[in-house]
């Protein structure tokens, strides 16, 4: 008995022997080749996702209050030129600057001058008296100044306070649409009588976007 048992159990290691020989071997990993020292790890880039506006159907539009509407409509910016050229299409195409000019002490030029008291616009002469790299000084023709006093004020201004203004709001539109680097200040008498002084941004469109432009900025 003890040997058909013996036997037994021999026949069952060899089977299991031969078994196991059969099975292919687990394969080891390769490891993966060394970072040279000091070496950063460069991750690919991943492509941002571009988001598309989607325009809101102008009868949902309508539904919505007036703040939400602004909130969420791109109102465009106004363009003078580009209304021109819409609102009077035999026009064609409306010029962005004049003829460039270049200014000298002495010269004479046409202004006009907006009156507050009559609500007109009055065309005037005036002389260049004073030039910095900053600005050019207009005096109405035949009023009495003190070129002293506006040379002062000017340097002042064109050393001082235009550096500073600069610095904060940022510049001007230069060269501008008469193609002068300066600044035009221009001093008359035409203005009304509780009028120190004003801007007109008009001025810097040609005079065929507005016919009272001084195509100076």
């Amino acid at each position: 008995m003890n040997r058909w048992i013996s036997l037994l159990l021999v026949l069952l290691v060899a089977a299991v022997v031969a078994a196991c020989a059969g099975l292919p071997r687990a394969s080891t990993p390769e490891s993966p080749p060394e970072r040279p020292a000091g070496a950063a790890l460069v991750r690919p880039p991943t492509p941002l996702p571009r988001i598309e506006a989607t325009p809101m159907p102008a009868a949902e539009l309508s539904t919505l209050g007036t703040a939400e509407q602004l909130r969420l409509v791109e109102i465009p910016r106004r363009d003078p030129r580009r209304l021109t050229e819409r609102l009077n299409p035999e026009l064609g195409t409306v010029p962005v600057t004049a003829e460039p000019k270049t200014y000298a002490v002495g010269d004479r030029e046409r202004f006009w001058v907006h009156n507050a008291d009559s609500k007109s616009n009055i065309e005037i002469e005036a002389d260049l008296v004073y030039q910095t790299e900053v600005a050019n000084v207009w005096v109405q023709r035949d009023q009495p100044h003190d070129l002293g006093r506006i040379q002062r004020s000017i340097d002042r201004f064109s050393d001082v306070t235009y550096p500073r203004l600069v610095e904060t709001f940022g510049s001007e539109w230069s060269p501008g649409v008469d193609g002068d680097l300066r600044l035009n200040i221009l001093h008359t008498t035409e203005m009304g009588n509780n009028i120190a002084g004003y801007f007109y941004s008009a001025d810097a469109y040609s005079t065929v976007v507005n016919p009272f432009s001084n195509e100076k900025e």
